[in-house]
């Protein structure tokens, strides 16, 4: 499970959450490249299809960043608008944005 890490987050902008025989545990976590760590504020988070990529908004710069799940590298930063909130996964895989008032882009 992927958790965003908050604002500004010194340890990691996405906390990595894994069930195992004790139960949920924290098990790594991945930082944004190319980003402000002063203004980061991951406010929304979705997987690709394959799982293999997940997109992650940040509220603060106004972009999308495509992080890759198995080593939690940045792949792309793209300027999507003004404070971005949500992106989410159309059933055709192409992934879309909400910003405050707009609905999917």
């Amino acid at each position: 499970m992927y958790v965003s890490g908050g604002i500004s987050n010194a340890l990691n902008d996405i906390h990595v959450v894994e069930k195992s025989a004790d139960g949920w545990a924290a098990t790594k976590g991945f930082q944004l490249t190319g980003n402000d760590p002063k203004k980061t504020a991951v406010s929304g988070l979705s997987i690709s299809k394959d799982g293999s990529t997940l997109f992650a908004l940040n509220n603060s710069d106004d972009c999308v960043y495509a992080v890759k799940t198995s080593d939690g590298s940045t792949i792309s930063r793209t300027v999507v608008g003004d404070h971005p909130e949500y992106v989410g996964r159309r059933m055709t895989a192409s992934c879309y944005m909400w910003q405050f008032g707009v609905g999917p882009k």
